[in-house]
């Protein structure tokens, strides 16, 4: 179900993000919405083309749909990889192609559907396009000139603006690289979406929490060492389990089980015995200083 809802999810941004480009750089008024493809363009039709037959194939038998899934997949990674390379140019015209809008397997899938539906058609998003665009352009200059000036208030209110309020509104900001990208998404799931980061960022508030605790503790734990004797260490805590014999020293001769300790074993604890023995005269040193 997780990998269907993120599946959903990502192709469907895709064709939003297409619809905001088309928006900004498809003009059918003028030259610009006619142009030539390039080599570029050409071998990005003929990939998507290929994987239009790939995911009918797939359909066709027996409606495999781990396969469409994959090729959908992979035919967003080409889209999203083309548009990376040519924002702010008003190269996107392929993104129009009927044939790549009007796949049935994507009127299936209802965010698809809806990201796909009434571009150039009259209808909400052709009414409130122009100002929300024109509201994330401000947005954008205000943020840059707060960036310069080191204005964190400012900043602080365009990520509200972004985060809060317009998600209220069925309106979604992403700010990418060159500009701001504007999508109306439903609500309910820009509602869920922000519960989920809601939930995700204090997930890691409390993992970042657990594992500071940790270190203290730890810390915690090796000061208190320190002022353990090498004479005492292996009697004390956990240590005292895995023995039960040991010399004058304090060093083990005999494990747990009564089994006598192994030559290697023993060359481990002196060792371990003898730095031991330096840290202690340091911590004891230190302290009569103090």
């Amino acid at each position: 179900m997780e990998r269907a809802l993120s599946f959903e999810k990502t192709t469907g941004e895709f064709f939003l993000l297409v619809k905001d480009l088309l928006r900004r750089y498809y003009k059918p008024d003028s030259s610009q919405g006619y142009q030539k493809y390039q080599a570029r363009e050409l071998k990005l039709m003929d990939e998507f083309f290929k994987l239009k037959e790939e995911i009918h194939n797939a359909l066709c038998d027996s409606i495999d749909t781990r396969t469409v899934m994959e090729k959908i997949t992979k035919l967003v990674a080409i889209g999203n990889a083309y548009i990376n390379e040519k924002v702010g140019i008003s190269k996107f015209i392929f993104l129009k192609n009927e044939k790549l809008q009007s796949w049935p397997i994507f009127k299936s899938i209802p965010m698809i559907s809806d990201a796909t539906s009434g571009i150039g058609s009259s209808n909400l998003e052709t009414t409130v396009m122009p100002y929300l665009t024109a509201l994330a352009e401000f947005r954008e200059r205000v943020r840059e000139i707060a960036k310069d000036q080191k204005v964190i208030k400012i900043l602080e209110e365009c990520d509200r603006l972004r985060d809060e309020v317009l998600p209220e509104l069925g309106v979604r900001l992403e700010d990418r690289t060159m500009q701001t990208c504007v999508k109306l998404v439903d609500r309910e799931t820009l509602m869920r979406e922000a519960e989920q980061k809601k939930a995700a960022e204090a997930q890691r508030i409390a993992e970042k929490e657990q594992k500071a605790r940790e270190r203290a503790e730890k810390e915690a734990a090796k000061n208190a060492l320190k002022n353990v004797s090498p004479q005492e260490m292996f009697k004390t805590g956990d240590e005292a389990k895995k023995y039960s014999n040991w010399d004058g020293q304090g060093i083990p001769t005999h494990m747990a089980d009564g089994q006598e300790v192994s030559k290697g074993m023993r060359k481990k604890l002196e060792k371990l015995w003898e730095t031991r023995r330096k840290d202690f005269d340091k911590a004891q040193s230190n302290g009569a200083a103090s």
